[in-house]
């Protein structure tokens, strides 16, 4: 993203700041956007916030089942455990590296709520992606790449009412989220997806969301800042509206 980028895009990226429903949003997206374009950490500040995920924005998720894309070793999977206070239905996390997902069991396995784990990367369908270098924020995918990643749809691992999806799997999302539309169009869980990995994300993610609104379930657009000391971390949360 650079000054190149914002002046093609403004049209787009003034769309998304009109989505944003409180100001604390709208000022996280200008620090975003002023840190980009400067490099100046300083922008972070203000607008950054401790609590990823589990906080205000999701109270209402407590009781519910959580879907964590990207897994890890559980880290995510245990904190909703312990912020939910045990009430939570289940948890469904996929991780597509061995050795994190043998670790993710072992950690799930201890956890006082039913988990169900995948050896899958999300994906907008079934397939085996190739990357070149270590899988991860410096990989990139290339038919010659010697990792091998499996990768599945959302849609073909779900069959429950989902509540809440979380993202943050290295430029994904968006395949990701195609991957997931049915669920999504049943069920309009809550979202929060990273928006950090391209620059486009900004734009093409909250426009994608946009599409699974109906007449009955509209999508509030909230961003926050959980890191402080770079530029990741920045999280689109998308929150159902009933009416």
């Amino acid at each position: 993203m650079n000054r190149t980028f914002l002046e093609q895009h403004q049209e787009a990226l003034q769309e998304t700041y009109a989505w944003l429903s409180d100001a604390l949003s709208k000022q996280t997206m200008q620090a975003y956007l002023n840190l980009k374009l400067s490099g100046d950490l300083r922008f972070n500040f203000d607008v950054f916030r401790a609590d990823q995920y589990f906080n205000a924005l999701t109270e209402f998720l407590k009781g519910g089942l959580f879907v964590d894309c990207g897994a890890f070793t559980g880290d995510t999977a245990e904190a909703f455990v312990r912020w939910s206070g045990g009430t939570c239905s289940k948890i469904i996390a996929l991780e597509p590296d061995a050795e994190n997902y043998k670790a993710l069991r072992m950690r799930t396995d201890a956890l006082a709520c039913p988990v169900d784990t995948y050896p899958f990367g999300a994906w907008s369908q079934k397939d085996v992606l190739r990357f070149q270098g270590e899988a991860g924020s410096s990989s990139t995918l290339g038919e010659a790449g010697m990792i091998e990643v499996p990768v599945e749809a959302l849609d073909n691992l779900i069959q429950q009412d989902v509540d809440f999806i979380e993202m943050d799997i290295e430029g994904a999302e968006m395949e990701a989220l195609s991957g997931a539309q049915e669920t999504i169009r049943r069920c309009h869980p809550a979202l929060a997806i990273a928006a950090y990995h391209k620059a486009e994300d900004l734009i093409t993610i909250p426009q994608y969301i946009k599409t699974f609104e109906t007449e009955d379930v509209t999508y509030r657009f909230f961003l926050r800042k959980h890191h402080v000391a770079d530029e990741l971390e920045l999280d689109l949360y998308a929150l159902p509206e009933r009416q």
